[in-house]
């Protein structure tokens, strides 16, 4: 009786868990938005980059950006969803940083610091 109780608690662990991360990935999504740039990375191994452009309360929508058709991704597929700025932000972040490293550069021409010596 008490192993058969225990069978049926440790089968219902996995769903759960389960359940619970789809829960979790969808709590993301929602909070990402429709139209934010994202990286979906499936249970299956696979990984899209792509615009969020619809969320429902299974699963929700993707447009790659190597594809013209949305995709609709269940969230109990999803191992991680995060914001993927994009090549467009990887071209401000760029430009952000070398404007430091010239801003860094410049201060040390102009006051003659020498940081090796």
């Amino acid at each position: 009786m008490l192993l058969t109780a225990v069978m049926m608690f440790l089968e219902t662990v996995p769903s759960y868990a389960h359940a619970t991360r789809a829960e979790a990935e969808k709590a993301k999504v929602e909070k990402l938005g429709v139209g934010q740039h994202v990286m979906v990375k499936t249970l299956g191994g696979e990984e899209l980059h792509g615009n969020i452009t619809g969320i429902g309360n299974q699963s929700f929508k993707v447009k790659p950006d190597t594809a013209t058709a949305e995709r609709e991704i269940a969230y109990s597929q999803v191992a991680k969803v995060r914001e993927n700025p994009g090549k467009t932000g990887w071209i401000v972040i760029a430009v952000v940083a070398a404007a430091v490293v010239v801003a860094v550069v410049a201060l040390i021409l102009a006051h003659d610091i020498h940081p090796l010596h």
